[in-house]
């Protein structure tokens, strides 16, 4: 018999597409993968993916590598902040720089954070 998902259900888990899912303060909270899924943050992230082909001028494009080490590190401080702090982090800024390298930005009231993820060699 197919599982029918509760009126509270969000959809698929973005992460590990399990319909085991309930809406949480941030986005979605997943039963299977026992994470906090941030939707802004995860729509943010897809946004992103463009600076692997679009060719800003005097930019290089971002290598898979490089975008992929910026994106596991962003998810990861989420899940921490959601399941250790009981935080939900603001969405930052993810941009290219002109040397292949990624940046993440955030600004809060009077404090900003960057971090910069050089391009693999």
């Amino acid at each position: 018999m197919p599982r029918i998902n509760p009126p509270y259900s969000r959809g698929p888990c973005l992460r590990c597409q399990s319909t085991d899912t309930y809406l949480s303060v941030s986005g979605v909270f997943c039963l299977t993968c026992r994470t906090e899924v941030n939707i802004d943050l995860e729509a943010a992230i897809d946004r992103s993916k463009r600076l692997l082909t679009d060719i800003v001028e005097d930019y290089k494009t971002v290598e898979q590598g490089t975008w992929n080490k910026a994106i596991s590190f962003l998810r990861s401080l989420n899940v921490r902040a959601s399941k250790e702090r009981r935080m939900i982090l603001p969405v930052p800024k993810i941009g290219p720089c002109a040397d292949g390298s990624i940046d993440l930005y955030w600004k809060f009231d009077d404090v900003t954070l960057l971090i910069n993820f050089p391009e693999n060699s």
